[in-house]
């Protein structure tokens, strides 16, 4: 089942933007699957169990932390020589926010884990974008390119009955480009979705701060955000999802 899908359809621009092993999806999948755990951090052997693997298109990242922060506080979860991972969450009901800080080539990652049950998310991958794609992507919009010195908020669109064609939302805050990815996958410069496109609507360039979403035509729209407020650091892509019924 698909949990965050956050730029997934740039997957598709690797034919044309970047090299074979250039991938960005800061989505988590989960799937069903066996599970063996360390502990969690309070030393608990029945929380949710939490595990997955992080790669940089097809390639494992071993020794890499991914920060978890929650109600209770925050920990930390490492890689192992086959970029994967697994632990236990202290608490079952809980909002966890998954963090990956940006080491030299790549670009950090966070999103969120709503309402962890105690099946908790298993087999997840999380996979990092590399600067050679992000750079690709921005030969293909022209100026002003993405920067490292800004942050980046892929609002995943969950559009349920409404029509995606036209269908965006105003941001709190200044960002350009705001894009999105037509048929094909080729990224467009847009405020809005468009039809027989994709339903990622990415804001770039954003300075580093809190970001709630305010909009005005957000539940005008018969829409929702999914995720509590997040702090937008320097490259580093925050995604947030948005559901509409």
């Amino acid at each position: 089942m698909l949990q965050f899908r956050a730029l997934v359809a740039l997957l598709a621009l690797l034919a044309c933007c970047s090299s074979p092993s250039s991938s960005i999806d800061a989505g988590a999948i989960q799937a069903d699957g066996g599970f063996d755990a360390s502990p969690a951090p309070d030393g608990s052997q029945d929380g949710p169990p939490f595990s997955g693997t992080l790669t940089a298109g097809n390639t494992p990242l071993a020794d890499w932390t991914l920060e978890l922060d929650w109600a209770g506080g925050q920990f930390d979860v490492v890689t192992d020589t086959d970029g994967a991972f697994s632990t236990r969450l202290p608490q079952v009901d809980q909002d966890y926010q998954v963090r990956i800080a940006p080491p030299s080539g790549h670009w950090g990652h966070s999103s969120w884990l709503l309402n962890v049950g105690s099946e908790g998310r298993t087999d997840l991958t999380y996979t990092v974008a590399q600067d050679s794609l992000m750079s690709g992507i921005s030969n293909v919009l022209g100026d002003p390119a993405i920067s490292p010195e800004f942050g980046v908020v892929s609002l995943d669109i969950r559009p349920g009955n409404v029509s995606i064609d036209g269908l965006g939302f105003d941001f709190n805050t200044s960002s350009d480009p705001i894009f999105t990815f037509g048929e094909g996958g080729v990224p467009i410069e847009s405020p809005t979705l468009l039809g027989g496109g994709d339903t990622v609507l990415i804001f770039a360039n954003i300075e580093p701060q809190l970001l709630p979403i305010a909009s005005p035509n957000l539940a005008a729209s018969g829409c929702s955000q999914l995720a509590p407020p997040s702090e937008l650091q320097a490259k580093t892509i925050v995604t947030l999802v948005v559901s509409c019924d």
